[in-house]
């Protein structure tokens, strides 16, 4: 698809209903939709769903 052909234009109108939505939904109904969103990146970009082994120390100053 040639997305040169078309332009998404968003109003401050889209963007308070946009937000009015989601701060009607439950933060356990918030999460639910992120992880779905994860879920169908990872299957896009056709990642590993494990977890990096990577971690980082955290200086607490001491």
């Amino acid at each position: 698809m040639d997305k040169s052909a078309y332009k998404i234009i968003r109003t401050s109108a889209d963007l308070e209903e946009e937000t009015t939505y989601w701060f009607d939904k439950t933060p356990q109904e918030r999460l639910e939709a992120i992880e779905h969103l994860r879920q169908q990146y990872i299957l896009f970009k056709n990642l590993s769903n494990k977890l990096d082994k990577t971690f980082f120390a955290i200086n607490y100053g001491k």
